[in-house]
């Protein structure tokens, strides 16, 4: 069992995208877990002049795509892929597509997107994300209809969701109580019982009814 076959099978749909659109430029792809809460919900990413590639001048960009996104099939990873390269378009075509640290997406990736077949939203996400939810289109599906199909079956194997930690169960607090007829209570701790057990202080006394409060424990 091998990453090969998947990161094979990017490459190729990412040369399907480059013949489509050919000043798409050719990118170093790689996949992984996400590694940081962060990234909870990011599918893909593109890092510009990221890795020297044997047989190319110029560095080359990285795309990666989340190893947890190819639980999601075929057409998803398509669209993260055309996603990705819309970024490495606006790179080789000097457009600036984002900012916010490449969060936001503007109305420009929203044209590049569209035009290597996605479909932009009616409106911003926000001032966090912007344009960035642009969707595959019917007719880009049936055009890549033979690279989803091969995704489709090399995302078999992905990365499985983490399972959540399951919450230690919190012991009831102890409360410990004085003789006031209006239940005056503290919160009483085995640790704060141990400090006054170790230091011989005299019992916690209220300063009402000047009676020793008592843990629900104990009480008789």
């Amino acid at each position: 069992m091998t990453t090969t076959p998947i990161v094979t099978v990017l490459n190729r749909a990412w040369s399907a995208i480059q013949r489509n659109t050919c000043d798409v430029p050719a990118v170093m792809i790689v996949t992984g877990r996400r590694r940081h809460k962060s990234e909870n919900t990011t599918r893909g990413s593109h890092c510009a002049d990221t890795w020297h590639a044997d047989g190319h001048d110029a560095k080359l960009a990285e795309v990666w795509i989340s190893g947890e996104r190819l639980a999601e099939g075929g057409t998803a990873v398509m669209q993260t892929l055309i996603h990705e390269a819309a970024h490495a378009l606006a790179k080789a075509r000097e457009i600036k597509d984002t900012s916010n640290r490449g969060r936001y997406h503007n109305r420009e990736f929203v044209k590049l997107a569209e035009e290597l077949g996605l479909e932009g939203p009616d409106s911003s996400g926000g001032p966090t994300l912007g344009y960035s939810d642009c969707q595959i289109t019917r007719k880009t599906t049936e055009s890549y209809d033979y690279e989803i199909k091969q995704l489709e079956e090399a995302c078999k194997s992905f990365v499985a969701a983490s399972v959540p930690d399951e919450k230690v169960p919190r012991k009831p607090s102890i409360k410990a109580r004085c003789q006031c007829p209006d239940d005056n209570e503290i919160t009483w701790t085995k640790k704060f019982e141990k400090k006054l057990q170790d230091t011989g202080v005299a019992p916690v006394l209220c300063g009402i009814c000047r009676q020793a409060f008592v843990p629900e424990d104990q009480e008789m």
